[in-house]
């Protein structure tokens, strides 16, 4: 995996891996503090088939639903 972004006190990690018929993308969080005992949003993933438009934007869509996933986690008075 590798850091695509910082966003609110976190690193969001992605990894892309390609099949012959589809990508897949892994979406992770780890904290910038580094205290491994604190919460921290639940990772997720999404495969696309590569003749799917979606696939085109799969990384970008994914940031984007990482970034959603942060800041409905604080919403709900995670910390």
């Amino acid at each position: 995996m590798y850091c695509v972004e910082t966003y609110h006190g976190f690193l969001i990690l992605m990894e892309l891996s390609e099949a012959s018929s589809s990508w897949t993308c892994i979406v992770a969080f780890e904290r910038l503090d580094g205290d491994l005992t604190k919460p921290t949003p639940i990772g997720f993933d999404k495969t696309v088939r590569k003749s799917d438009d979606s696939a085109l934007n799969l990384s970008m869509d994914m940031l984007a639903k990482a970034e959603e996933r942060i800041n409905y986690w604080y919403k709900n008075g995670n910390n």
